[in-house]
């Protein structure tokens, strides 16, 4: 991904996570970097505030509302869309018309206006091409890895993702800097990374590691980036670059 250094800067001031991780991973990991990057780096520490607390709880609850799309749920909306496929130009409403009993094996009616399909709600009044462009978003977010979800009911890269985010929040709130390979927490991180937990312990093991981040991160309360700073050498080198007076 290329970004202008104007909005790598916003999202770096936002403590975006990826950004922040770009910002701290050691440098004999770096494919490229010229002076200009040496001089972000320079001033990496000057990136960090309170603020990394919602952005990467943010992110993490994100990838936990990927696990949570369980398998049992997958397998009923990919049956669903299947289902309603060969009514692609139908109304939903004439579909359950047309085909009641096997219609209300994936659908519920939920109200007036709306069917339920899982923890999604379909609007009535749509096509069924519609619908399943609506329900095809809802598996998208098991990840590209449908694999994963059928063997282990869920996609354990996800439970990887939230611990290691966990982990550098706890250094950025206790520390105030990030440290590259991550140390902490390392074979946990692995192991999840293989697929080694079930569902019910991912869901337990990020409900603690959660909980641990928290405590650590009443050191944020009052933290401050260098706003002013980055900002005048964010011009600085924007001038440089275009040769600006």
């Amino acid at each position: 991904t290329f970004y202008s250094i104007t909005k790598f800067m916003k999202l770096a001031l936002d403590n975006n996570p990826n950004i922040i991780e770009i910002l701290f991973v050691n440098e004999e990991n770096i494919v490229y970097i010229n002076d200009y990057g040496r001089r972000l780096l320079s001033m990496r520490d000057k990136f960090l505030s309170e603020r990394a607390e919602s952005t990467f709880f943010g992110y993490a609850k994100s990838q936990k509302r990927k696990i949570e799309v369980k398998r049992d749920t997958y397998l009923n909306l990919v049956k669903a869309m299947d289902y309603l496929k060969p009514f692609e130009n139908k109304y939903l409403l004439e579909v359950q018309l047309e085909d009641s009993d096997n219609f209300k094996l994936h659908f519920k009616d939920k109200d007036k206006y709306l069917f339920g399909l899982g923890d999604i709600s379909i609007n009535k009044n749509i096509t069924a091409k519609k619908a399943c462009s609506v329900i095809k978003d809802r598996i998208g977010e098991c990840g590209n890895r449908m694999d994963l979800v059928k063997d282990r009911g869920y996609d354990y890269k996800f439970l990887s993702h939230i611990i290691r985010l966990m982990v550098e929040l706890k250094e950025i709130a206790r520390d105030h800097t990030l440290t590259f390979p991550i140390k902490e927490n390392r074979d946990i991180i692995m192991k999840a990374k293989t697929g080694g937990y079930s569902l019910e312990e991912s869901m337990e093991l990020i409900e603690k590691v959660e909980q641990e981040c928290r405590d650590v991160c009443e050191n944020l309360k009052g933290l401050k980036n260098d706003r002013e700073f980055i900002e005048k050498e964010v011009l600085s080198i924007i001038k440089d670059v275009s040769g600006w007076n």
